[in-house]
């Protein structure tokens, strides 16, 4: 394959799973905006439950990231039957970490007051919290199911749920945040109901529609019948293990980026209630173009993946240069965007003054900062594609805790430069991030070649 070819494969793969990635932080960003117009309250409270949210959350689509790795590089080698013994364990982790998420999620006033937030808003966001708790099992049995039918070149019915749910949320949103339809008034904790409901509908959809479409070869189980036998039982642990030795480590690397972040908003929190509340706003803004970016790097995992899955290093790097010129193009348009527009987007969210005042200046800084943002991402896919998952894990510690939680309390707390300067503290841990993950890619795949 040449160049062209590459771009076209990479192209019609990621654009479904693109809509997809982007319509998990739709739900969040038609959250924000919906429930900013309920109050600074309660979009304060909406954006402190993100501070442990988020963390929790990208650990467990972590952990089913290893269904694209595994998935994948079966496809690639022709063993059907493999994939469908990964479906089934995904299934399995995906519900026992949604499990353990809902529980984690009703200690919500602890965690926030040990992170030094007042008491008052510590109780809101725990509310809230506890609501998105009961989605958890559904988002992450969503996540496993449309990474396995990405991996094996079915991108499309995933996308086509995450849009309805998307559009379900929005109208139960309008419910439940606002009190309309006889529905009782509950602001951001509404907000929170409203996403937990479409998740639910969108992860039952999902899972119906794979028993009834898949052919047996891609459940693991023979003809005419779901239950396994003791030595597909076996199987299919193995498969298990194997998922686990991919989404552990990717897991354990989503939650030390995504535990950056929240460290981020506590040190907004410190700032006080507007600055919180911009900072909550230009995360979602900052988040949007980064789930297209995200839907890029799972689509250079996958094509990554199943070269490698034939013994094609060639390919493999091939199909890593292609996705990293597609994102260069497309970030640097959407960047563009952010800056000149920001003052638009920031009223998108709230009309409140002193919020405002603080959100367009760090949407402005955000802008800058997205397209390093999303080359580390790619980058880390294409890493991924080859299951080298560890030492990226070990990157991204030193880029986002050894320079941009460090730079965040320097430029946001001690110098004073508000949420502007937070904002900047991201441009700088991603763009160490995508220098080391350069670096590592290249000796990898040199390697593999």
């Amino acid at each position: 394959m040449n160049l062209g070819s590459h771009l076209r494969a990479t192209i019609r793969l990621a654009a479904p799973v693109m809509v997809s990635r982007l319509g998990i932080l739709t739900i969040v960003a038609v959250d924000t905006a919906m429930t900013g117009w309920a109050g600074t309250r309660e979009l304060a409270a909406l954006a402190i439950s993100a501070a442990p949210h988020t963390p929790l959350l990208l650990i467990g689509i972590g952990l089913c990231t290893g269904t694209i790795v595994r998935a994948s590089q079966a496809e690639g080698a022709g063993r059907l039957r493999e994939s469908g013994f990964i479906l089934r364990a995904a299934w399995r982790q995906a519900w026992i970490a949604g499990v353990l998420l809902l529980a984690l999620f009703h200690t919500g006033e602890w965690s926030l007051l040990a992170l030094g937030q007042s008491p008052t808003l510590a109780i809101e966001g725990a509310e809230v919290l506890a609501m998105f708790g009961w989605g958890m099992p559904a988002v992450l049995v969503f996540a496993a199911t449309t990474m396995f039918l990405e991996a094996i070149g079915r991108p499309v019915p995933g996308m086509v749920f995450m849009l309805v749910a998307n559009v379900l949320n929005a109208g139960f949103n309008w419910m439940f945040i606002y009190g309309h339809l006889g529905a009782p008034e509950m602001g951001a904790e509404g907000a929170a109901l409203a996403t937990t409901i479409a998740r639910w509908i969108g992860a039952a959809g999902l899972v119906a529609f794979v028993y009834a479409t898949l052919g047996s070869s891609r459940l693991g189980a023979r003809p005419g019948r779901l239950r396994l036998g003791a030595r597909r039982r076996r199987r299919a642990r193995r498969a298990g293990r194997g998922l686990l030795s991919v989404g552990i480590p990717i897991g354990v690397a989503h939650g030390f980026e995504a535990g950056a972040f929240a460290s981020l908003t506590v040190f907004a929190g410190w700032l006080g209630g507007a600055e919180v509340a911009a900072f909550g706003i230009v995360l979602n803004l900052f988040a949007l173009p980064f789930m297209p970016a995200l839907g890029l790097a799972t689509a250079a995992n996958i094509r990554v993946g199943q070269a490698f899955g034939r013994r094609d290093g060639e390919g493999a790097r091939e199909a890593a240069w292609a996705a990293l010129r597609i994102i260069l193009l497309l970030q640097s348009g959407i960047g563009l965007g952010y800056v000149v527009f920001a003052g638009f987007l920031a009223g998108l969210y709230t009309g409140e003054p002193a919020v405002l005042a603080v959100a367009v200046p760090a949407v402005r800084v955000a802008g800058l900062m997205l397209l390093p943002d999303a080359l580390q991402v790619v980058l880390v896919g294409c890493l991924r594609g080859l299951s080298d998952v560890w030492p990226a894990t070990g990157l991204f510690m030193a880029a986002f805790w050894g320079t941009m939680v460090p730079s965040a309390w320097w430029l946001g707390v001690h110098l004073e430069l508000g949420a502007p300067g937070l904002v900047a503290s991201v441009g700088i841990g991603c763009i160490f991030a995508v220098a080391l993950l350069a670096l590592r890619f290249r000796r990898v795949v040199a390697r593999a070649l």
